[in-house]
C-alpha cells in the first residue's frame, strides 16, 4: 500500500526536505473542480517560488505561479503558519505536502 502513515509521512518529509534543502511550506486540501486547491500554510511561501509537490503517487516539481485568498483575490506571499491560501494544482493531488526550494 502507498498510504504512508502520518508519522512515517511526516518523517520522510523532515528528512526529505533536510536532504533536498527546501523547506515545508504548506498541505494540500481537496482540489477544487475549477483546480485550485486550498493550502494550509505552514512556512513563508510566494508566487514565483519552485515548489515541490511531495505526494505518494510520485512527487513534481512546479514554479508557483498564482495564488489567491479566500475572496479570491490575488496574492504575491502566504505570509506563514496559521494562513489559508489557494493555488491551482492538478485534481490528483489532494493530500500532497508542498516544500519550497530554498
Amino acid at each position: 500500500s502507498s498510504d504512508l502513515p502520518s508519522q512515517d509521512y511526516q518523517n520522510y518529509i523532515t528528512g526529505h526536505s533536510v536532504a533536498h534543502r527546501s523547506q515545508f511550506v504548506g498541505e494540500v486540501g481537496p482540489v477544487a473542480a475549477d483546480g485550485w486547491a486550498p493550502i494550509e500554510v505552514k512556512n513563508r511561501f510566494a508566487v514565483g517560488d519552485r515548489i515541490e509537490v511531495i505526494h505518494p503517487s510520485g512527487n513534481r516539481e512546479i514554479t508557483l505561479e498564482r495564488m489567491e485568498n479566500a475572496e479570491t483575490a490575488p496574492m504575491s506571499v502566504a505570509p506563514g503558519n496559521g494562513h489559508r491560501v489557494w493555488i491551482p494544482l492538478p485534481a490528483d493531488l489532494p493530500g500532497a505536502l508542498l516544500a519550497r526550494f530554498v
